[in-house]
């Protein structure tokens, strides 16, 4: 198959749909290495979206949501069309001449239309059109497939649930009690606040949560109850500023702004509560990430966030201050209820993966295609010939982790472990720049020797987000030599999620 996945949004977003397009898009090309993926990405964004060897970069000139998209995105692909189009933002080219399957993240647009400008609600108003074209339909959660069906007059039957999953770097880690960390200007520490997270928008409901702040912290004072928003500001926010100095909360409500990865799991794992009052939501991803990490979390009942944390969260009416305030009290003085809470939630966020997302969405693929199914794709084995390191792309800088001894002076083929290292992140910086590097390889006559060694690492897992690590090879074959004693052969493994290299001494 030859799949294009609309990715221009990236170039110009982070989270929603760029990360539900960035992940899927990684997980297919593991998961289909026999296929071929074109991202269009838009000429702003010159960074591969995705390094993997299955995956081509493609520039197209036509910005996301422009009004002449209808008819420019298609001319741009007449040249080498797709086998099918995935369009994760909602909208098909209506006139095309290839396959096309449209992604609905959630249908907000028609149960709050206030939230649009004129240049959003002209975008919006083509998806009626765009999923009756389409040749097939991903609804992200059950509730938003019913809400296709009664808003957009689509059949049932013609709607795919595909579920979109929490990244696994969003795991349970270790913190000292006495944790603290900055962040966004504030100093926050360990199991001391309750914590939300998401674009500070009129839908995520956080005047009501701010009252129910206000309530708590009136009857149990010496608790200090603090607040900490997470997100950046969406449209008609300042109400919910002005609510803040109102209720005379501004000491206890701490917006950080957007944060990065790396402190958001912080916020999730620290935080005592974490709390989801939404009004409305077609998946509710925060929700997911934070049951990942362990947070017991009170989540509100509505739309997609039932079928999203089961019995792992307790549930509450978004409408009711009272009733938030009263779940707060008691979570907060509860500690076997948060620990029971702990334990549940990295079991609900394991029932969604980007991998079976990635296998129910190629099988839509096929089906669209008239193909058959994909037979088992074959366990990959060290190769006598050489193989590429393929480092994938992050908005982040790579990190290169040396599992070298520091405690004794090291030399790689002469020269220190530092320089070896720096190389190596040179190499990386150098891929996540649009060229595939290879960075290492074995000569044949020592495969054998390291194949014992190259299948033990297949079992590690990263050290930054616990993804399985997958093999690479070195050239020209490296040797940690060591004072008194025997060399010692290197190995290269990767982390094909987040990208983290280690060098292992074996």
């Amino acid at each position: 198959m030859r799949i294009a996945i609309d990715a221009r949004l990236n170039a110009y977003r982070r989270g929603g749909i760029p990360e539900y397009t960035r992940q899927l898009l990684q997980a297919m090309a593991l998961e289909e290495p026999r296929s071929t993926f074109i991202s269009l990405q838009h000429r702003d964004q010159q960074r591969p979206l995705v390094q993997q060897p299955n995956v081509k970069r493609r520039t197209v000139l036509t910005p996301p949501h422009h009004r002449l998209e209808q008819w420019a995105l298609p001319a741009e692909l007449l040249r080498d069309p797709p086998d099918l189009l995935h369009c994760p933002d909602f909208v098909v080219p209506l006139r095309r001449r290839f396959s096309a399957v449209a992604t609905i993240h959630d249908l907000a647009f028609i149960h709050f239309p206030e939230i649009l400008d004129d240049n959003a609600r002209r975008y919006y108003a083509q998806v009626k059109d765009s999923v009756h074209s389409a040749d097939a339909v991903i609804a992200v959660s059950e509730a938003t497939r019913k809400d296709m069906v009664n808003l957009l007059e689509l059949p049932a039957e013609r709607i795919d649930l595909v579920y979109e999953a929490a990244s696994p770097f969003f795991s349970p880690i270790e913190l000292a009690e006495d944790a603290s960390n900055t962040i966004g200007g504030h100093e926050l520490r360990n199991n001391r606040f309750v914590l939300f997270v998401s674009t500070i928008e009129p839908r995520k409901n956080l005047p009501m949560l701010l009252h129910a702040l206000k309530i708590s912290r009136e009857r149990y004072p010496e608790r200090d109850y603090r607040l900490v928003v997470a997100g950046s500001k969406g449209w008609r926010y300042q109400p919910i500023f002005d609510t803040v100095k109102e209720l005379a909360l501004g000491d206890v409500v701490h917006f950080v702004g957007g944060v990065s990865n790396d402190e958001l799991r912080w916020l999730y794992n620290a935080c005592r509560i974490y709390v989801n009052p939404s009004l409305y939501e077609g998946f509710g991803l925060p929700a997911l990430e934070a049951l990942a990490c362990g947070a017991p979390s009170l989540i509100s009942n509505t739309s997609s966030l039932p079928e999203l944390v089961g019995d792992s969260a307790i549930l509450l009416p978004p409408t009711s201050s009272e009733a938030w305030a009263d779940a707060l009290d008691a979570l907060w003085a509860d500690d076997d209820r948060r620990a029971e809470l702990r334990a549940k939630g990295p079991r609900q966020a394991s029932n969604f993966s980007w991998q079976k997302a990635a296998k129910q969405t190629l099988a839509i693929y096929r089906r669209v295609l008239g193909l058959p199914e994909a037979p088992p794709t074959p366990q990959a084995q060290l190769e006598p010939e050489p193989s590429k390191l393929v480092v994938p792309s992050r908005d982040e800088p790579l990190t290169i982790e040396s599992t070298l001894d520091k405690q004794s002076p090291a030399k790689l083929d002469g020269r220190p472990d530092q320089a070896v290292a720096a190389e190596l992140a040179q190499s990386a910086e150098t891929a996540q720049a649009g060229e595939t590097t290879l960075i290492a390889e074995l000569p044949t006559s020592q495969t054998e020797a390291a194949s014992g060694a190259a299948q033990a690492l297949k079992a590690r897992n990263c050290l930054r987000c616990r993804t399985p690590m997958q093999p690479a090879q070195l050239q020209p074959a490296s040797q940690l030599l060591l004072d008194g004693q025997e060399p010692r052969q290197l190995q290269a493994i990767y982390c094909p999620n987040c990208g983290s290299v280690e060098l292992v001494a074996a």
